[in-house]
């Protein structure tokens, strides 16, 4: 319990960022649907690709140890 509360911080930064100036992604690119979808399927598309690699890593790393 407690490690995950340790790790809130780290989802509140990420808030933060969507929030901020260095994401501009503002109100006027979506305002059709279609924009909309787009944005959210490259969101998933990127969400997708991380867990991939990532898990990927994890099935690679059991089965060759290099350090």
């Amino acid at each position: 319990m407690l490690k995950y509360y340790k790790g809130q911080d780290k989802v509140e930064k990420g808030f933060r960022f969507l929030k901020s100036d260095t994401f501009s992604v503002s109100k006027m690119y979506l305002k059709n649907k279609s924009r909309i979808e787009a944005l959210t399927m490259i969101m998933v598309e990127g969400f997708i690709e991380s867990m991939v690699t990532y898990n990927s890593y994890i099935i690679f790393s059991k089965y060759y140890k290099f350090f």
